[in-house]
């Protein structure tokens, strides 16, 4: 399927032929683009490339973002006439002027080239629905009139942008014709609750693309494919706010776009609360991917089989041992993407449990101990002593304990497996790990000659 240029009739030819004046009529929107807005577009007149950055409240992060996108230009782009816009929500922490004043102090420090012409800065407020839908309308906006080849939108409270992100999601597009960029992300497997677990699968089924971050957030596109957003009558629904997302790639997926993927490495934002936006966030973007079933239903009826997208980047394994599920003080999975080698220090025992025990119960987590019910085998007399093995801080405290039960699987598995003796009921040591080990060990001792390994009571040592 051939798809026309839009509005090719009104646009004329883009900055790549020589033309310095902006497409349209640059007071044709009076209610997306402000007077002062207006002005700075006619000073810029035209722009290769365009990078948006939706904001609300960002003043602690947004000032990084900005210093890596101008970083990534002047690297990956120095020949190119770039412009910066920042939709802003009405911030009240004075994110605009962290825009205005943030930017690459010395080039030369980090190795890039000076560009030919300065990176132009344009810090609007956008109007129509609260959200990033809205902020994103006015990119497209802007990125129109200026007659913009390529396009990027990137999140405002990023921690792990680099100026490579600005090459990965501009590239495809300026050098190999691409019109539609969607982030790939080395991320943990808890996490993107929603992604893997309705959009990626719902995607891959409707429009046969295997794109695996539908609603990652940062995205390259054209020129062409921005103008083909705004002729869109969806502003008013909840594209306008979390449905943005699936909105701009199922779009670019239906209507016959070309789509690739970057891979963008692990994805870090500001801390926030996920339960604050969780509820809201479901309901508009699933609502957003059943309203595109109906819109595009004369695409996914098609017979045919997914497909895999062209992917540009270079992939590599980051470490998201950060991201750990610590629950009645279960261990992180060994198998959890990035966490190859258990953390020794984590294990240690502290010199106020010398026999182990209640850093065997913490350690163990909630089914190992289950396993400890009355008349269940246990640690005990039976169990085969293993040698004492030092940590990091040596000695009795650095010692890392034998498992609770010689079934369990994991890199601190020791000696055979052999039958232990039954055990005695743990409540009183389930109510001492509450309140720690301290007076436990003086009221309980035969609890201590009981789980001593290899059931030997002199090898715990003094309580005091």
């Amino acid at each position: 399927m051939r798809l026309e240029e839009p509005g090719e009739s009104s646009r004329g030819p883009g900055p790549a032929e020589g033309v310095t004046a902006p497409a349209r009529p640059l007071g044709a929107d009076p209610l997306l683009l402000s007077e002062e807005t207006v002005r700075a577009l006619e000073q810029i007149r035209s722009a290769d490339i365009l990078v948006g950055i939706p904001s609300y409240n960002n003043a602690r992060t947004i000032g990084h973002v900005v210093r890596a996108v101008c970083a990534g230009l002047a690297k990956y782009f120095p020949s190119e006439r770039a412009v910066l816009v920042n939709s802003d929500g009405g911030s009240q922490d004075e994110t605009p002027d962290v825009v205005r004043q943030a930017g690459i102090e010395d080039p030369g420090t980090i190795l890039v080239a000076h560009p030919v012409s300065p990176v132009h800065k344009i810090t609007t407020p956008y109007h129509g629905v609260p959200g990033k839908g809205s902020a994103f309308r006015t990119i497209f906006r802007i990125a129109e009139l200026l007659g913009a080849r390529a396009c990027a939108v990137v999140d405002s409270d990023l921690r792990s942008i680099t100026p490579e992100w600005v090459e990965l999601l501009l590239r495809p597009v300026c050098d190999h014709g691409f019109d539609f960029v969607a982030p790939l992300y080395r991320r943990h497997k808890y996490d993107g609750t929603i992604t893997n677990s309705i959009v990626y699968p719902l995607t891959r089924a409707l429009y046969g693309k295997k794109v695996r971050q539908p609603i990652g957030g940062d995205f390259g596109f054209s020129g062409r494919l921005a103008a083909h957003y705004l002729t869109k009558d969806v502003w008013d629904s909840d594209v306008a706010r979390y449905g943005i997302d699936i909105w701009m790639t199922t779009t670019a997926i239906a209507n016959g776009f070309r789509v690739c993927q970057a891979y963008l490495g692990a994805k870090i934002h500001d801390p926030k609360d996920p339960a604050a936006d969780l509820t809201g966030m479901l309901v508009q973007v699933v609502g957003s991917v059943f309203d595109l079933m109906e819109t595009y239903e004369h695409v996914w009826t098609r017979d045919g089989p997914s497909e895999e997208v062209p992917l540009f980047g270079f992939q590599y394994d980051v470490g998201l041992g950060g991201v750990s599920l610590l629950r009645d003080g279960g261990p992180r999975d060994p198998g959890a993407a990035g966490d190859e080698e258990p953390d020794p220090a984590r294990h240690r025992v502290p010199a106020s449990d010398p026999g182990g025990v209640l850093h065997h119960l913490r350690w163990a987590g909630p089914r190992a101990r289950a396993r400890l019910r009355p008349g269940r085998p246990g640690p005990g007399a039976g169990h085969a002593r293993a040698a004492p093995e030092e940590g990091p801080g040596g000695g009795e405290a650095g010692r890392v304990p034998p498992p609770l039960s010689p079934a369990r699987e994991g890199p601190c598995r020791r000696g055979p497996r052999t039958r232990p003796a039954a055990t005695p009921s743990l409540a009183p040591i389930d109510r001492a790990v509450a309140r720690g080990p301290g007076a436990w060990h003086e009221r309980h001792p035969d609890h201590l000659r009981r789980f001593a390994p290899g059931g030997n009571a002199e090898a715990l040592g003094s309580p005091g």
